[in-house]
């Protein structure tokens, strides 16, 4: 079972989520050489709509509602060898424009965000890391 988090966004800010991936039991502490993994981590609206798809520069990948669907260059996620995963999602994504904007927008009470995170290791084993929400704090002032 995947541990679970939940995280608070405020609207217009940029938002890093910083975990370091331990192998062994609870409490571990020995790293993970984390050189040879792909990550990927979905975002999902409250009615079950994907919002957001963030990954390694090792996984090509098309975001939803982008027009003409372009592929994805944008790497939202880095990797090393002491197991350090460093997210990051940008203001963009919350400001006019964005993704979460114009969900939000179109539906005012749901804020709230599912998303989970996957690690695939170079033996393709596929193990889900942690999973969670993130709640998008509204904000007045937009500066993009």
């Amino acid at each position: 079972m995947a541990a679970s988090i939940d995280y608070e966004w405020e609207q217009g800010d940029d938002l890093t989520i910083s975990l370091v991936y331990k192998t062994g039991p609870a409490g571990a502490t020995a790293p993970v050489n984390l050189t040879a993994y792909k990550f990927r981590m979905d975002i999902v609206a409250p009615d079950g709509k994907m919002v957001s798809v963030l990954n390694d520069e090792s996984i090509p990948d098309t975001d939803p509602f982008v027009a003409g669907a372009t592929a994805d260059t944008t790497y939202e996620v880095t990797m090393d060898a002491v197991g350090n995963i460093v997210i990051s999602l940008s203001r963009a994504m919350t400001l006019p424009g964005g993704v979460l904007f114009d969900y939000i927008s179109a539906n005012p009470s749901n804020n709230v965000f599912a998303y989970d995170m996957f690690l695939r290791d170079g033996a393709n084993k596929q193990t889900k890391i942690l999973e969670g929400s993130i709640t998008i704090n509204k904000s007045v002032t937009m500066w993009v």
